[in-house]
């Protein structure tokens, strides 16, 4: 969080915000070990963040 200058509050309060949420995504599909890590913690297959994502604002597909 302190990378992205965001407090706990705010992060808490924009919880249902879809722009928040893909801007999250964003930055964790950027890095793979980051992605890798994620979705062992979330006990999801690494491949559901990217599923998540392009359902939000703001998916591009190349």
């Amino acid at each position: 969080m302190a990378t992205s200058g965001m407090s706990s509050d705010s992060l808490s309060h924009g919880v249902n915000d879809p722009a928040l949420l893909a801007g999250i995504l964003d930055y964790i599909l950027s890095d793979e070990s980051l992605l890798i890590e994620f979705a062992e913690f979330a006990g999801v297959d690494p491949e559901m963040p990217a599923l998540a994502r392009s359902v939000l604002p703001g998916f591009v597909h190349l």
